[in-house]
């Protein structure tokens, strides 16, 4: 045993006569499309005969004396069989028969497309690759199979060693559906496939649908099935309120958003807001934002120029995203604070949109966030507000304004903050998401959990008066009800 930095590693026990040490080891992953096999001769060795395929046992392939063979490109998302029978024929032992290994190569990609930053005329697709794939491209047109435009991703690597694409599909009518598909380098993803599309945002006051939800991180077989309720209502839009990531890694953006969304990100553009758990811990540089601005193309109007807060517009309806971190955490800086508050006064005001609604993560009830918006929030007109942080649901109206905190996409429910317990109208304790239809008579709220069961719904109304809530059938997954409905 060797020991280094504290850390044992096994010296691996081997045979003697038999090929050892290969690469890629045995039973590795997402091993890249180009890549070669190496192992370490056996003591005696004068050539080895090479078994390679995709069955087991592999065949014979071919009888050599260097310790490297490449066997051309390989196919993606396979799996892949070699063994290495060691050769010297003036000894009686030889062939000495060896181990059959297997490894499995690739995807295409690291991450599968994604739709950002969607406009009236335009949609932003992202994606990843493990290598530089220079060479990739968009294609789209008006019918699967039926590709007119192509355009050059835009590509930079990011902090986990990526390669993040970005291509816009342009010049797109307001509401214009188009299809896509990605050459992708080492393959295409999204071909001939009616799942791959994307639509501008409509044009004037346009009746949508959207869903909000929060707290992805931790748990992604909790998450898939909240994101496979989701996709039975068809959103034209999801916004999420922060806590993507555990700990502001890329892996846990890929792992805790972008595998179990995949799905529904392929054709529904998604718009977030920063929470605790996408910055790293414990405090880092002046950087901080760096691996959650990676991962997504965003408007950048903030006073700053960031993606850290932005605001835009889609149908009826004025979205503003708020970075919570702020004015509450680790990250607090009354500065840059000051600076996003007198940024949303001006923001606000200047709207024409009937509708004004907010997202962020640290709910409003939290002293310092009600301290920083509510009163920006009552004297400019909004209408909604979403937020997450708390892993359950609750909902408050006050001074004109709806608040409804949805944290429920991961497995820990948080019990109940007792912030503006006169102003609640309804808590419940479960996983969740909310749907909600736009109109200009009226934003209809529904409220539902991981088994895609409907457990309250609100009606809010221009005149920002309390909103109707309507009774409906509770929930199951052994839920915890607190409040009650208001009549």
């Amino acid at each position: 045993s060797i020991w280094v930095d504290n850390i044992v590693a096994i010296s691996p026990v081997r045979t003697p006569a038999l090929a050892w040490h290969p690469t890629p080891i045995d039973g590795a992953d997402k091993v890249l499309w180009q890549s070669s096999l190496n192992w370490l001769p056996g003591d005696s060795a004068v050539s080895h005969n090479v078994y390679f395929g995709t069955t087991n046992p592999p065949p014979f392939v071919v009888n050599q004396t260097g310790t490297t063979f490449n066997p051309g490109p390989l196919d993606l998302d396979k799996t892949y069989y070699w063994r290495i029978d060691e050769v010297n024929e003036s000894n009686p032992d030889s062939p000495w028969i060896g181990k059959v290994w297997s490894f499995t190569t690739q995807d295409a990609l690291v991450r599968y497309p994604y739709l950002q930053n969607v406009t009236q005329s335009s949609v932003q697709v992202m994606w990843g690759t493990y290598d530089d794939e220079t060479g990739s491209k968009l294609y789209w047109g008006s019918a699967p199979g039926d590709y007119t435009h192509s355009v050059s991703s835009v590509v930079f690597e990011d902090t986990g060693g990526y390669q993040v694409h970005t291509a816009t599909i342009s010049g797109l009518t307001p509401g214009e559906k188009v299809y896509y598909y990605l050459d992708a380098g080492p393959g295409t993803v999204g071909k001939d496939d009616s799942s791959y599309y994307a639509t501008a945002a409509p044009s004037g006051n346009a009746s949508f649908r959207f869903i909000d939800y929060g707290d992805t991180h931790y748990t992604p077989n909790a998450h898939l099935r909240i994101s496979k309720a989701m996709r039975k209502h068809n959103p034209d839009l999801v916004l999420l309120s922060g806590d993507i990531a555990s700990a502001g890694q890329v892996w846990q953006f890929d792992d805790y958003l972008f595998t179990p969304d995949a799905a529904l990100m392929k054709n529904t553009p998604y718009f977030t807001a920063i929470g605790n758990h996408d910055l790293p811990f414990p405090i880092a540089s002046s950087y901080e934002h760096d691996n959650y601005r990676d991962m997504f193309s965003l408007p950048t109007n903030s006073a700053n120029g960031t993606e850290d807060y932005y605001s835009f517009d889609y149908g009826s309806v004025h979205f503003v995203s708020l970075d919570t971190e702020l004015v509450l955490g680790r990250y607090k800086n009354a500065a840059r604070a000051a600076e996003m508050t007198a940024w949303l006064k001006k923001d606000l005001a200047a709207t024409k949109k009937p509708w004004k609604i907010a997202f962020f993560h640290k709910p409003t009830y939290l002293n310092e966030v009600g301290a920083a918006f509510r009163r920006i929030f009552e004297d400019n007109g909004m209408n909604l507000v979403f937020s997450g942080h708390i892993h359950t649901y609750d909902s408050h109206y006050r001074n004109g304004v709806t608040y409804i905190t949805s944290g429920g996409a991961n497995r820990r429910a948080n019990p109940y903050r007792k912030g503006w317990p006169d102003y609640r109208i309804y808590g419940l304790r479960t996983y969740n998401f909310i749907v909600v239809d736009v109109t200009l008579n009226k934003l209809d709220i529904k409220a539902y959990n991981d088994d895609n069961v409907l457990f309250q719904e609100l009606v809010v109304v221009p005149e920002r008066t309390k909103p109707t809530s309507l009774p409906v059938g509770s929930s199951s997954s052994g839920i915890k009800a607190e409040g009650k409905l208001s009549k």
